[in-house]
C-alpha cells in the first residue's frame, strides 16, 4: 500500500491501514507525519514483508523495534 503519494498521512490513517491485517504485505509511508504510535498499530499485521518510512522524522528506532518481533 503506497501512502507516500497522499498528503496528510498520519496516525489516524494508520488505523485504516492496519485494519487490513493479514492481507497487508507492504506499506510505504515515506515523508508522512506518522509517529511511533501509528507504527505500533501495524503490530498485528504479521504478513507484512516491507515497510518504507524514509524521511519520517517522528518515527524512532524504538517505534520500529515493535515490528521486529
Amino acid at each position: 500500500m503506497m501512502m507516500s503519494t497522499h498528503s496528510g498521512v498520519n496516525d489516524a490513517w494508520m488505523e485504516v491501514v492496519s485494519s487490513q491485517r493479514q492481507s497487508l504485505l507492504s506499506v510505504d509511508i515515506s515523508c508522512s507525519a506518522v509517529t511511533d504510535s501509528g507504527i505500533d498499530l501495524l503490530r498485528d499485521c504479521s504478513s507484512m514483508q516491507s515497510l518504507a518510512c524514509n524521511y519520517c522524522d517522528q518515527i524512532s528506532e524504538s517505534g520500529l523495534v515493535v515490528l521486529s518481533g
